[in-house]
């Protein structure tokens, strides 16, 4: 017998009857912990974007829009494969570390479940990171040299150090779905704050010194994600250093399959904008751009965050949801969504000039349209996490593909007409389509649900 099904045997004794005060407690103190922990887990939400809007200040600020839009096409390719070549082991992962969320009930012997398994799958969450990462690396690294428009080839030495991220960001991500999927968001929401925080200090320590060049951020941001992954590995006393990892890292990739299509779609879609950009556009235009994204990423806070409970909701099968209860969740998501989209771009022309400069005017236009378009996607990756956890990821990546298609049919028939500035009309367009599909895939599984019941006299 398994040392978690022994922890469970031992443990059926101190379970309340369903129906006793103490199981009605049991209920109550649960559902509050819940609440807690996802009210926690938006304020780390809000704290990491607070963080991602200083760090954005600190590159406007310090480098001028040319020299940002240089930065923005130094890391174009290891931001975008970053989630794109990670194959769906962070889900995969996720999935295969549920089980330890018994380590959190109470259980005697659980430090023992927690060493003898938790810990194997970190190691192989770990390793796989390194091969997804390596491999990302290598498909950076010709990009760079290949890929680059002959205006901006200059820049290819420091796309080539910029490269050096992804591994090491790989294995951060692949170490933190361990704590994601055990349920253990203390310590998952205290790494995102480290690793969010880490770029903005270094900055500030390079502002400070006053050697903030081109070349010294580009040496920071892949900096950054190694001190995320040495505070991360430090945290779990390396219990994923040195054991043998179960399972192994090539069983990973191969689970995470079902999610890697999906990812990949999520992530090219994600990118799509910034990737025209880098061809569309100069330099400085380039640097507006890349203000204007973090600018508009506040719509993404909450639904990062609600994405990651409504797959842990999917994926627990005992839980069903009717076309109704889903409905009302939908519903408040969206209001929700449209009265902060309204509001924040009311307040958009005054803070981007206030924050980035009036150098930086040019890019209150493209953050309006891209909050606009956040506004849509935050809603239709919580209806996608769902969709995940169920198992159902390929009816996220049809939905992905269809939005890259229409952002790319708008991008290059505005083109002509509105030059670069049709691209973030694009990108609402793809993200429009990105949330009509997403919702209807979640009503189909709601009221194919609701017709079992039916049949099945639920």
């Amino acid at each position: 017998m398994s040392v978690a099904e022994t922890a469970a045997g031992e443990s059926l004794a101190g379970i309340p009857l369903a129906n006793s005060p103490g199981a009605a407690l049991a209920r109550l103190a649960g559902a509050v912990r819940r609440a807690a922990t996802l009210a926690s887990s938006i304020a780390v939400s809000v704290a990491v974007f607070g963080l991602f809007a200083i760090q954005g200040v600190f590159l406007a600020r310090c480098l001028g829009p040319t020299a940002r839009g240089e930065f923005a096409t130094i890391m174009v390719w290891p931001q975008t494969l970053t989630h794109l070549g990670l194959l769906g082991i962070a889900l995969a992962v996720a999935r295969a570390a549920a089980p330890y969320r018994i380590s959190r009930q109470g259980f005697r012997n659980s430090r023992d479940v927690r060493r003898h398994g938790e810990g194997r799958l970190a190691s192989g969450a770990l390793r796989s990171g390194l091969y997804t990462g390596g491999g990302c690396m290598f498909v950076a690294i010709v990009l760079s040299v290949f890929a680059l428009p002959s205006e901006k080839a200059y820049l290819t030495p420091l796309c080539l150090v910029a490269a050096v991220f992804l591994p090491l960001e790989h294995m951060r991500l692949g170490l933190l779905a361990v704590d994601h999927g055990a349920a253990r968001f203390h310590r998952y929401n205290a790494c995102r704050v480290i690793a969010a925080a880490a770029f903005p200090i270094l900055l500030l320590l390079l502002w400070l010194s006053g050697v903030i060049t081109l070349a010294w951020v580009a040496f920071a941001a892949v900096a950054a994600p190694g001190l995320g992954l040495a505070w991360l590995l430090a945290s779990r006393r390396g219990d994923a250093l040195g054991r043998r990892p179960r399972p192994g890292p090539l069983s990973i990739i191969r689970r995470g399959r079902p999610f890697a299509a999906a990812n990949f779609a999520a992530e090219l879609f994600g990118r799509l904008d910034v990737m025209l950009m880098l061809w569309f556009a100069d330099l400085t235009t380039q640097g507006y751009y890349a203000a204007a994204v973090p600018a508009a990423s506040a719509l993404l806070v909450a639904p990062h965050t609600l994405a990651l409970f409504s797959f842990n909701a999917g994926a627990d099968r005992a839980n069903t949801y009717t076309l109704r209860r889903l409905w009302l969740l939908g519903s408040g998501l969206a209001l929700l969504q449209v009265i902060a989209a309204a509001a924040f771009c009311l307040l958009l022309p005054f803070l981007i000039t206030l924050v980035y400069g009036e150098e930086f005017r040019p890019a209150i236009w493209p953050a309006v349209m891209l909050t606009i378009a956040n506004a849509m996607n935050g809603w239709a990756y919580v209806a996608e996490g769902f969709l995940q956890g169920r198992g159902l990821a390929m009816a996220g990546v049809r939905g992905r593909l269809a939005s890259c298609a229409a952002l790319l049919l708008a991008a290059f028939a505005g083109y002509p007409v509105f030059g670069w500035q049709a691209i973030p009309l694009a990108a609402a367009a793809g993200a429009l389509v990105s949330c009509l599909w997403m919702g209807a895939s979640v009503a189909l599984l709601a009221a194919s649900t609701d017709s079992v019941n039916r049949k099945g006299g639920v």
